[in-house]
């Protein structure tokens, strides 16, 4: 839906816009569409998270079971922040050079100025976007089904309404998409959580999952900044940003292990996870 409502609302209001040429236009819609391409990517991992909660979750409720579910939907927002938090990070901390390395020759250097900072503003958007489709799919196992119906559209109101006045505003243009996909998901994540903490009566304990994920991944950002800049001066720039990935990754890993932020139960939601459990000893 709020890839539709960039598509109707952007291009329309950008061409009313007589500052911009068609070649502007053309360049500011290319820039962004590379920037929500790699934005979509860390939710599509989530979703077979999102999937594997349904019957778990419905099952605990319907035997009364409330501590296994509250468990359940713990570790579920906690996976789902383990594996957001770094992708979130890694965007807004090296934007610039995974879109040269990634579009390579089809992204021109005027591109990649535009295409980074819409991808490092859509790097806060997709914290908010995984919770909301394990959140959405928590709200069903719950029986809530017209929550997440509710609480989308509410967001996508929002979303309309952030574009139109920020696109139109000349100083600002293209940014305003971004701008509004972080209100509209921030304000779903809002709604979705609020209407589960008071359901599962989880209160702080639920809020308190994100802690250990992002203080670990900002951690994280800053080894792989370091990992850039130092690889960068051997392998140029694309090249270094592989061995800075990778360095991150094995720093994101060893921080969740000594910061106590991954249980077995987490892993557990993973495809083979509890083979991974026993390799890393994780109880």
């Amino acid at each position: 839906m709020t890839n539709l409502i960039d598509l109707g609302m952007i291009h329309n209001l950008l061409v009313d816009n007589a500052r911009f040429t068609t070649a502007h236009i053309h360049m500011y819609m290319g820039s962004y569409a590379y920037a929500t391409t790699l934005f979509n990517l860390p939710a599509a991992f989530i979703v077979a998270i999102a999937i594997s909660l349904l019957p778990a979750v419905t099952a605990f409720k319907v035997q009364g079971n409330y501590q296994g579910m509250r468990q359940t939907v713990r570790s579920a927002v906690r996976v789902t922040a383990l594996l957001a938090a770094p992708a979130a990070v890694g965007y807004i901390t090296l934007a610039e050079p995974i879109l040269s390395l990634l579009y390579s020759q089809r992204v021109a250097t005027g591109g990649v100025a535009i295409a980074a900072p819409l991808l490092q503003m859509l790097g806060v958007a997709v914290i908010f976007v995984c919770i909301v489709t394990v959140t959405n799919s928590i709200l069903q196992a719950l029986g809530l089904i017209w929550v997440p119906i509710v609480t989308m559209g509410v967001g996508c109101l929002a979303k309309i309404i952030c574009t139109y006045v920020l696109v139109s505003n000349p100083e600002i243009h293209i940014n305003g998409g971004p701008i509004g996909t972080v209100v509209c998901y921030g304000i779903i994540t809002t709604l979705n959580l609020a209407v589960i903490l008071r359901v599962t009566r989880l209160g702080h304990k639920l809020l308190g999952e994100f802690v250990r994920p992002l203080f670990a991944a900002a951690l994280m950002g800053a080894i792989a900044v370091g990992s850039f800049l130092f690889w960068s001066r051997f392998l140029g720039g694309r090249p270094a940003v592989v061995p800075a990935i990778a360095m991150g990754a094995l720093a994101y890993g060893i921080l969740l292990v000594i910061l106590g932020g991954l249980q077995r139960q987490d892993l557990e939601l993973l495809p083979g996870g509890r083979k991974l459990a026993r390799m890393l000893r994780i109880q």
